[in-house]
């Protein structure tokens, strides 16, 4: 920035000035960060410097904002891809910068097993399975009886107290946090009494 000379000189000799001020419009280098969420959970876009006039984010899906740093909620796949934030400083000066955003997907666990069942008098127990996911770690609750296996992909239930119960399993992906839930409604039927048999 400052005044700038210029001088030509003819072919005769003959030499004359002009002289311009330069003025420097300074440019704020924006930057821009996300988290990694999973589906159904929440993009936070966060856009620096502060200070700004103005903030422009453009995204995947028509996404756009005028705020510093936007969130979006229960994002779905389709927010994956490339956001631009372009900012404009008081000098009226603007850049861009750009952050690649990833939405990591739920696991989906399936249940199979009864769920008509009797209740146990005799320990005899019911299987529960869901797929073995490498990758997964799996957290069991039952409700209507007691279980064996907790941590694995299959259980053994002892189905104890007759009514309405239920199988139901958590499975979250290890590298993300991400986690979904399976569950079956089971109807216990009371084990039948008998009597004593008796001869003479």
């Amino acid at each position: 920035a400052g005044v700038y000379t210029l001088t030509v000189t003819n072919s005769a000799g003959c030499s004359a000035t002009a002289t311009v001020n330069v003025t420097v419009i300074p440019v704020d280098h924006p930057s821009a960060s996300a988290n990694t969420p999973c589906v159904g959970g929440d993009l936070i876009l966060t856009g620096g410097p502060s200070g700004m006039v103005s903030y422009s984010w453009t995204g995947p899906d028509g996404f756009s904002s005028s705020e510093q740093s936007p969130v979006i909620t229960a994002v779905t796949s389709a927010a994956a891809g490339t956001y631009t934030l372009t900012v404009t400083n008081s000098s009226g000066a603007s850049s861009s910068a750009t952050v690649d955003v990833t939405i990591n997907p739920l696991p989906a666990p399936v249940i199979t097993g009864s769920n008509m069942v009797c209740q146990s008098i005799d320990g005899s127990t019911e299987i529960y399975t869901t797929p073995a996911i490498a990758g997964s770690t799996f957290s069991w609750t039952v409700v209507g009886g007691a279980f064996s296996g907790q941590g694995s992909n299959q259980i053994a239930v002892t189905w104890t107290t007759p009514g309405t119960g239920s199988v139901s399993v958590n499975e979250t992906v290890t590298s993300t946090g991400c986690t979904a839930v399976a569950i079956i409604e089971t109807t216990i039927h009371p084990a039948p009494v008998t009597s004593g048999i008796y001869h003479n």
